[in-house]
């Protein structure tokens, strides 16, 4: 993957403000849940600011509505970022020049990769993670928080990865990328494997 593979996407000067207000509500109602928001490493406002940042910011450059602002219990929110406009895609942001994506182990839908700056104002679109890429780039060494890490059900995603991910320049084009994750993973069981499909483009 090359610089000129990325999407680059510069949002309006007040984005992060309004950004924090809008996961400020969230992250009240999450610090009182058990579960992940406990072993977070006291991150909770860097992890949603940069988690919704980079879906406000697919959803501006793309000129969607998708972005779920709801206060939602883990459980309840536990489902694909792109599901309201009709994909089964997730969306991983990470902060640039500083970790590697955090990826669920089990993996259950495919993701958009993005970086953000850290300011909440620029933010890169680095293409789409198929399910087999992400279950054969996973390391758990590319996380630093040791909460995550014990909790055993997030991963990082491992560098080399990067090199597998699709660049995408339409929503009509995502589309058809996670149509034929969806037939490759049907088709060769990839549910259940930590491997790439032998259906899969470039084996």
């Amino acid at each position: 993957m090359s610089q000129g593979d990325l999407i680059w996407i510069r949002m309006p000067e007040d984005h992060m403000r309004w950004l924090i207000s809008q996961t400020d509500p969230i992250i009240a109602k999450k610090m009182v849940e058990d579960g992940p928001h406990q072993i977070d490493c006291s991150e909770e406002v860097k992890r949603w600011s940069t988690g919704k940042g980079g879906e406000a910011a697919f959803e501006y450059y793309f000129k969607l509505k998708f972005v779920d602002w709801a206060v939602g219990t883990s459980k309840e929110n536990k489902k694909p970022d792109l599901e309201p406009i009709g994909l089964r895609v997730g969306i991983k942001t990470v902060l640039m020049n500083n970790q590697n994506h955090i990826i669920p182990k089990k993996v259950e839908w495919p993701e958009v990769m993005i970086m953000s700056n850290g300011d909440g104002l620029a933010y890169a679109i680095l293409g789409f993670a198929p399910m087999w890429v992400l279950r054969k780039h996973q390391n758990i060494n590319k996380v630093r928080c040791l909460g995550i890490k014990a909790a055993g059900y997030k991963t990082g995603f491992d560098t080399p990865g990067y090199d597998d991910i699709i660049h995408f320049s339409t929503i009509d084009e995502l589309r058809i990328l996670a149509a034929e994750d969806e037939a490759r993973e049907r088709s060769s069981g990839g549910m259940a494997k930590n491997e790439q499909p032998k259906t899969a483009s470039g084996s």
